[in-house]
């Protein structure tokens, strides 16, 4: 297991998290992602393959061992992050 191949989890596919979650995919990283709005994740494991569609962001934690998140406003991360969503 190399962390090349390491699966690392993803959280907010908005303008900026998309591009930089297709970079982890062509650095050679599987992904567990989530969104708000379900339909970007489901779009984008569509467009990327092996990517596993989380259905909280707590579930994208406990399934990996590092997390990015990529969210748009301090009101969404403190959603995110107190768990609220």
């Amino acid at each position: 297991h190399t962390v090349m191949s390491e699966t690392v989890g993803f959280v907010g596919l908005g303008i900026m998290g998309i591009g930089m979650a297709e970079n982890l995919i062509k650095a050679g990283r599987k992904l567990v992602v989530w969104n708000r709005d379900t339909g970007k994740s489901k779009a984008f494991a569509d467009e990327h393959p092996g990517t596993v569609v989380a259905s909280s962001p707590a579930e994208v934690v406990k399934a990996v061992t590092r997390t990015y998140c990529m969210l748009s406003t301090p009101e969404a991360s403190k959603a995110v992050f107190e768990g609220s969503t």
